[in-house]
């Protein structure tokens, strides 16, 4: 009789990881994370012009989003369950976001070249701008659609915050890393990187209520870190103690500034998008 309650727990245990493993946004994932690989697979066995490659992502993600509209009316959801809203106090919050991600940035881009000196690009022309910022904005719009919104809020009903905010990062930090060509120490510093950022993107979600604020936050830094034409002469690991620090200090900023259990308040019109 003593061993009963531990077999009752194994059982839902495991019936819980079953119920996990049934879930359509892991397919959904599984979609995504494939056909990426895939894309960037035919990219590196032949050499597409660098426009086509921009065309090329830009209409996958856009397919993406189109593909999780369509699960999402097929599960009767709709993007406000997933943090497409506008709450009173995200004014507050965006502009928060905005200074964090700025913040990040200055110390990525410049810290690591302070004592080494730095490399200095031409900089971009127009057309190298615009879609620079066109696909800082489609990536920051898709990526946080699907993980933050759409993946860890699915997570969370199913597993609580932490076990999300963990399975979610890894998922996107996988999502990121581009697996051809292959190398070990290259792969260990952009899963790493991408994981530090998936982590705190989903702590913005979290603690902001409202799907804005990590868009805002990763186009910023995808959009600074494709535009500034200046960088530190560091190494790899180097780069990544400074993400890391940055991700540090934006973080104990973002848990000054925004309080844990602040509920924010919904305006009349409280979806933006």
């Amino acid at each position: 009789m003593t061993h009963l309650p531990s077999i009752r727990i194994k059982h839902n245990e495991a019936s819980s990881l079953l119920e996990v493993c049934k879930q359509p946004f892991l397919c959904f994932y599984l979609f995504v994370f494939a056909s990426r690989q895939m894309v960037n697979a035919l990219f590196f066995a032949f050499p597409f012009p660098a426009q086509l490659r921009v065309s090329a992502y830009l209409i996958i993600q856009i397919a993406y989003i189109l593909l999780l509209v369509l699960l999402m009316r097929k599960e009767v959801s709709n993007f406000r369950e997933y943090g497409y809203l506008w709450p009173e106090e995200t004014r507050k919050y965006a502009v928060i976001s905005l200074l964090l991600a700025i913040l990040y940035s200055f110390v990525t881009i410049f810290m690591p070249g302070i004592s080494t000196g730095y490399d200095i690009f031409p900089s971009p022309s127009f057309t190298e701008g615009f879609l620079a910022i066109l696909v800082a904005l489609t990536a920051s719009l898709t990526s946080e659609t699907i993980f933050r919104g759409y993946i860890q809020s699915n997570l969370t009903k199913l597993g609580g915050f932490p076990l999300a905010l963990l399975i979610t990062s890894v998922m996107f930090a996988l999502y990121e890393f581009t697996l051809l060509p292959f190398n070990l120490f290259h792969f260990f510093r952009e899963v790493l990187s991408s994981l530090g950022v998936g982590i705190f993107l989903g702590i913005l979600f979290y603690r902001t209520k409202t799907l804005l604020c990590p868009i805002i936050f990763y186009f910023t830094i995808l959009t600074l870190k494709l535009l500034t034409p200046i960088r530190g002469v560091t190494s790899e690991y180097t780069e990544l103690f400074f993400e890391f620090v940055a991700l540090a200090l934006a973080s104990l900023l973002l848990s000054i500034s925004i309080v844990k259990d602040e509920k924010p308040t919904l305006n009349q019109q409280d979806m933006f998008l």
